[in-house]
């Protein structure tokens, strides 16, 4: 008998043994009164606890239309980032809701019914020194679901949220959490300790009823509970993310409203060496003229000039107004309303040569052919000419600055006389000629223009590389779902080229996500490889925010492509079309190719609303690679691995329709 009770008393404690170790999640047997000696959360509302979460998705950022598709409501289980796991990706966890009204204009309204009992994970929060079941805890979001799964991937989980976080340490700092307890012995923090942070070890705790309770908390460190049936949830929009709205002001006002914007957010002043208030100074005058008559057209055009002088890419003005919007470019084009009737490229060597006659224009009196060398314009070096020309798009890098120029190299007023020294193909000898600008005298041939392209497309080549182009990382749904069906078609290929050609940018979580399918769980991509700075209002200067260390792997293993990337690039490489490459780049994961480097268009921008439909557009973040103070791609862009040079050859094979970088990808 004494035996049996011995084997009985075994069983028992291999159970409670198998109960602690085997399901961490689940309600110890055996835990310390201590949890019980909290004191119990001071609870408003009791309705015995959510049944229901509702709440308002509000905003002001101009990109959120454009950016969130098929928006996704859905409560995200935290536990494990609360404790440093950013890794963790909650997919059976998540609890879907949904919207409940349509989501423009702001805000919208969502609803999520929520199970009795979740499956979230469990974390102990209560700081007792015991191992306690813990809670489950969880933040509201709205997303983007653009993979398609019945869950939000990782990239997708960064959408507006009920909660807000230090852009320093990335700890909560206020909102809303929906807190799941398994019985009524589990602690939560009740506010923040010594350190002012929540969700650190020295946080006092109480203790919650079972089920769920609403936690609301502050920048004070202030949390309330609220056990109403129906839990409130709203989402908060980051200041970073607020854009400026000073259309309903008059038109000078709205000016000044805009350089105070522009001295606190621009983020590259003092690369560019800008003094705000002289650029107000400069400017009021025209501004004020402006508003005397009346003139958004005037207004526009100073907002143009201001645009323009400050060499960003990403600093621009526009207007729904095609009549205004093409205003500044006429008033230039005025002046420069005839031409030699030739156009010019620049090659590797540094010589100019004519890629273009016009059969009925100047040049091609005076006998110029394709090669022929322009030396200079009225004696000087022609390269100090193009120096001159307008630009009529912003431009970042000087080797962009002057490619956008060189279009106007052989242009000038109508009749104007001028003095251009040349040299014909396989010739030394140095020739000069007076010449008189044609009205209407094409500098390109408009036949021979490439067709527009579609906005993504893909092919195999007959080299059994794989080719993808597309134009702009927006309509995510559409992009990804045509990625996906071309990374299916790749298995095998030697290679992939991805022509990034043109590409305007757009969707920084759109970009991730595609290049996320070129890496696997056992050789994952650094989320964390740059750095990004924005303006705080309360430091009162541009800070880096906290970015996680976390990893970055295809969402669908069986679609990941390992073979060689190869991705084309041109001068028109814009934006996240140039963090993408740079991205696999740093990864060491592709080998970027082009004639000319990248667009150097470096940070997240903004648009402020000004009278008269018009918007201004603006550089808001800084972004360098991670753990340095290097910019990583503003006013010089992508570093490219293969330059392929612009010579004469290769000029005439883009004239036959040729492709020389694509050619020089396929190795």
């Amino acid at each position: 008998m004494q035996k049996l009770l011995r084997s009985l008393q075994k069983v028992i404690t291999l159970l409670i043994l198998a109960g602690l170790f085997a399901a961490p999640n689940s309600a110890l047997i055996a835990r310390s009164a201590l949890a019980q000696d909290l004191p119990p959360a001071d609870i408003a509302a009791d309705e015995g606890g959510a049944q229901i979460v509702t709440g308002e998705w509000s905003y002001s950022n101009f990109a959120v239309a454009s950016v969130i598709q098929e928006p996704v409501v859905a409560l995200l289980d935290i536990g494990p980032r609360l404790q440093g796991d950013y890794n963790f990706i909650p997919r059976t966890s998540q609890i879907l809701g949904l919207l409940t009204s349509p989501m423009t204009p702001s805000p919208a309204t969502y609803q999520v019914m929520i199970p009795q009992t979740p499956a979230g994970s469990s974390v102990d929060l209560d700081n007792d020194s015991e191992l306690d079941a813990g809670v489950q805890v969880y933040q509201l979001i709205v997303g983007t679901n653009m993979v398609g799964d019945s869950y939000l991937e990782q990239l997708e989980q960064g959408g507006y949220s009920s909660v807000l976080s230090d852009p320093l340490t990335g700890a909560l700092t206020q909102g809303t959490l929906l807190v799941y307890a398994p019985d009524d012995a589990q602690g939560f923090p009740r506010g923040a300790g010594d350190d002012g942070v929540l969700f650190t070890g020295d946080d006092p705790a109480v203790s919650l009823p079972a089920g769920y309770t609403l936690v609301s908390f502050n920048t004070d460190g202030d949390v309330s509970f609220d056990r109403a049936q129906n839990a409130v949830m709203n989402t908060l929009e980051p200041p970073s993310e607020m854009s400026p709205d000073f259309s309903d002001q008059g038109i000078t006002d709205s000016f000044n409203s805009l350089i105070d914007v522009l001295a606190q957010r621009y983020s590259y002043t003092e690369l560019r060496n800008l003094d705000w208030e002289a650029i107000r100074a400069e400017y009021l005058p025209q501004i004020e003229a402006a508003e005397a008559a009346d003139s958004i057209e005037d207004y526009y055009v100073a907002l143009y000039d201001l645009a323009m002088s400050i060499r960003d890419s990403h600093v621009a003005v526009s207007t729904r107004s095609f009549g205004i919007g093409t205003a500044p470019v006429i008033r230039v084009l005025q002046q420069l309303n005839g031409s030699l009737g030739a156009g010019v490229v620049e090659l590797s060597d540094g010589r100019f040569i004519v890629n273009y006659v016009d059969p009925s224009g100047p040049a091609a009196e005076a006998g110029w052919v394709f090669g022929t060398e322009i030396v200079s314009v009225d004696g000087a070096p022609l390269a100090e000419r193009i120096a001159t020309m307008p630009l009529f798009d912003p431009e970042s890098t000087p080797e962009g600055i002057r490619l956008a120029q060189i279009g106007y190299a052989l242009s000038f007023p109508a009749g104007a006389e001028t003095t251009i020294e040349y040299r014909q193909p396989g010739e030394t000898e140095l020739k000069s000629i007076a010449m008189t600008a044609a009205e209407g005298a094409a500098t390109s041939d408009a036949s021979t223009a490439a067709a527009p392209r579609p906005e993504i497309s893909f092919e195999t080549l007959p080299s059994g590389y794989g080719y993808i182009q597309w134009d702009a990382f927006n309509d995510p749904l559409y992009k990804l779902a045509v990625w996906e069906k071309f990374l299916s078609t790749v298995k095998t290929a030697p290679g992939i080229i991805l022509d990034m050609r043109n590409n305007v940018g757009g969707s920084q979580s759109l970009f991730m996500t595609l290049a996320s399918y070129l890496f696997t769980e056992d050789a994952p991509a650094q989320m964390h490889w740059i750095d990004e700075a924005f303006y705080d209002e309360t430091v009162g200067d541009f800070v880096t925010y906290f970015q996680a260390d976390a990893d970055l792997y295809s969402p669908k293993p069986e679609l990941t492509y390992t073979g060689i990337v190869v991705v084309l690039v041109n001068e028109n490489t814009v934006s996240s079309g140039e963090y993408f490459p740079q991205f696999l780049q740093n990864q060491g994961r592709a080998i970027i190719v082009g004639q000319h480097g990248t667009d150097g268009a470096g940070g997240p921008v903004e648009r402020a609303s000004l009278p008269g439909e018009i918007t201004f557009q603006f550089t808001k973040g800084r972004t360098f690679f991670a753990g340095t103070d290097e910019l990583n791609l503003e006013a010089k862009g992508v570093t490219l691995d293969v330059r392929v040079p612009v010579t004469e050859e290769s000029v005439q094979a883009v004239l036959a329709g040729e492709d020389p970088v694509l050619d020089a990808a396929i190795v």
